[in-house]
């Protein structure tokens, strides 16, 4: 439980109760490290065969990720095939077998990941068996022979289905995103962690204008999720209760999904759910994002109903709590009915046959589930139309949009592209002096969203925008694009430009001996900070660079016990007064304990 009180005029006030698990012993997710770096080898395998233009359009995962590709570069990631009918000759010859094992340790070490793909065309089946966890090669090679005994032992054919291999992909977090040709939106929900995160447990959502790129996040506490350590094996991790309610994609993270997702979705040209990998490392160097999976299955979800007190709650996490729900049904008060709160334990997360057992379960007794993971994931899919669900988290941004305020300076065909998508769009056209005051705050946001980019391809979009700006300034104060660049080009010539961060500190008259030039080390958080001097705080133009990393600042107002706290938000700064902490002393009287004397 986490409580929040207030003091005021010496009374204390409880604001607000959250019955969220207690989870003081969790951890943070962004301290974990990542494990594996996205890697691509030079080196070509003799047993496996490369993803390449001869196999990517026979099996349906590699096709997939083709669908994905967004600029027809080379994928980031380097699959490798394995076709069933191959694998059954492999692995039932020794020295054949010794010699996969052999290439497995050498592209995947003990990170491998292995899933199953059926050939592009066939019927669609969800969640097709994949590893739970990374595998040493003994373990993959294993658990592909056992995979082939199944299939076979089923009458299954041989040229139906492959393996696809790769080294597993570590990321900090995971999230599918949702594209409506019919929407003007792109809704993305994540959770720390493993995509699969999202399956079962709780979600950060944000809704993505796709032409203004207007961001609302929809944040929820989040007590776990899938994180795998250092030997590829998925754990259930618990979050610390003070990060559990911290977004779990940084802003520019849930931009990247929303434009490339909108660009993908064009491409295809109809509803599509994507998959993403977000937070993934380079070995080289960088972070990204990187598309995985898309579905075109999607389930409008129910928001109108909502679980009463006629329900009897019952936790499901394995196959032994299903009976828990069958002994519970016969001794129900009249009236009470059961709700069965799913979150299964990490190696049952992709396990359709128990969701299968818990579906059946569900219509027999008449119960009906209470789902906390995202209606974009497959059980979301697969539950709905079957039982009755109940959504543990309700989202505005499944409703119909109302009106939206945006007040802001946009690119001039914006109201166009607004309107194309079937939306009513209201904007003033400004005079000249009042555009070329918006035209400066547009640069500090722009040039806020700039900082926050990473890697090159991000942070050259982000630089187009602030040239944008600086030749809509220029349009407006009449000046020559060619004149201001000459200008630029003789100033940097005769003093230099901002290559090598000279940060001026101080100049005086030198003493006798003393050096004319000295180079100092220095702290950088002092000269990003604010000044404090009587009763007046002067925050420094540097500052508010530094503002768009740590998000925030307090500054004390002298002679108070306040604080004003700057927040740098997408479109503007938010200025908020505080109380700065401090002792809060409450008695209380032996009468109030109802203690004795």
């Amino acid at each position: 439980m986490l409580l929040e009180w207030a003091e005021a005029d010496g009374r204390l006030y409880l604001l607000q109760c959250d019955l969220d698990d207690d989870n003081l012993e969790g951890v943070d997710p962004n301290d974990l490290p990542i494990y594996s770096k996205l890697i691509v080898s030079d080196t070509p395998p003799a047993i496996l065969s490369e993803a390449n233009d001869d196999n990517i359009p026979i099996w349906d995962k590699l096709k997939i990720l083709e669908e994905l590709s967004i600029d027809y570069a080379p994928l980031p990631q380097k699959l490798y095939v394995l076709s069933y009918r191959d694998a059954s000759k492999i692995l039932t010859e020794r020295s054949q077998r010794e010699s996969l094992i052999a290439e497995l340790q050498k592209f995947f070490e003990e990170m491998a990941v292995i899933r199953v793909s059926r050939r592009s065309g066939a019927d669609k089946t969800t969640n097709l068996p994949c590893t739970s966890s990374c595998l040493d090669p003994i373990s993959a090679a294993a658990w592909m022979h056992q995979q082939l005994e199944a299939h076979t032992s089923q009458g299954g054919e041989l040229e139906d289905l492959a393996f696809i291999l790769h080294k597993y992909i570590g990321a900090r977090a995971g999230a599918w995103a949702l594209y409506d040709p019919d929407s003007p939106y792109i809704q993305v929900h994540a959770n720390w962690g493993l995509p699969d995160s999202l399956q079962f447990y709780p979600y950060d959502a944000w809704d993505v204008h796709t032409i203004t790129e207007e961001v609302t996040a929809y944040p929820s506490y989040k007590s776990h999720f899938l994180w795998p350590n250092e030997k590829g094996e998925w754990t259930f991790k618990q979050i610390r209760n003070g990060i559990g309610r911290h977004q779990c994609l940084r802003a520019n993270e849930v931009l990247e999904i929303a434009r490339k997702t909108n660009i993908i979705g064009t491409k295809l040209g109809k509803r599509v759910a994507i998959m993403w990998f977000a937070g993934v490392e380079l070995a080289s160097g960088g972070v990204l994002c990187l598309p995985w999976y898309r579905t075109y299955e999607y389930s409008n979800p129910d928001l109108d109903s909502a679980i009463g007190q006629d329900h009897v709650v019952v936790p499901v996490r394995a196959p032994g709590d299903l009976e828990n729900v069958k002994a519970i049904v016969p001794i129900l008060p009249s009236g009470k009915k059961v709700a069965m709160d799913i979150q299964p334990s990490e190696h049952l997360v992709r396990d359709h046959k128990f969701l299968g057992e818990i579906i059946s379960l569900a219509q027999t007794v008449g119960s009906s589930v209470i789902y906390s993971g995202s209606p974009l994931s497959h059980p979301y899919f697969q539950l709905q139309g079957k039982v009755p669900v109940y959504l543990r988290l309700h989202r505005k941004s499944f409703r119909t949009r109302g009106r939206i305020k945006y007040q802001k300076l946009v690119r001039d065909r914006i109201p166009e592209r607004i309107r194309s998508k079937r939306e009513r769009v209201v904007f003033a056209n400004l005079k000249p002096d009042e555009i070329l005051q918006l035209l400066i705050g547009k640069l500090i946001e722009e040039s806020q969203e700039l900082l926050a980019a990473e890697g090159q391809d991000a942070t050259a979009e982000e630089l187009a925008d602030v040239y944008e700006v600086l030749r809509g300034i220029m349009h407006q104060a009449g000046v020559d694009e060619k004149k201001v660049l000459e200008i630029a080009d003789a100033k940097r010539e005769k003093v230099g430009g901002f290559d090598h961060g000279v940060f001026l500190l101080e100049t005086s008259l030198p003493k006798p001996g003393e050096p004319t030039i000295e180079n100092r080390d220095v702290n950088f958080g002092t000269l990003v900070g604010e000044e404090y001097a009587g009763d007046r705080v002067r925050v420094p133009f540097s500052l508010l660079g530094n503002l768009s990393k740590s998000g925030e600042r307090l500054f004390r107002i002298p002679g108070s016990d306040k604080g004003v706290r700057l927040s740098a938000g997408r479109d503007g700064f938010e200025l908020s007064l505080e109380q700065l902490e401090h002792q809060l002393d409450i008695s209380f009287l032996d009468d109030d304990m109802g203690l004795d004397d």
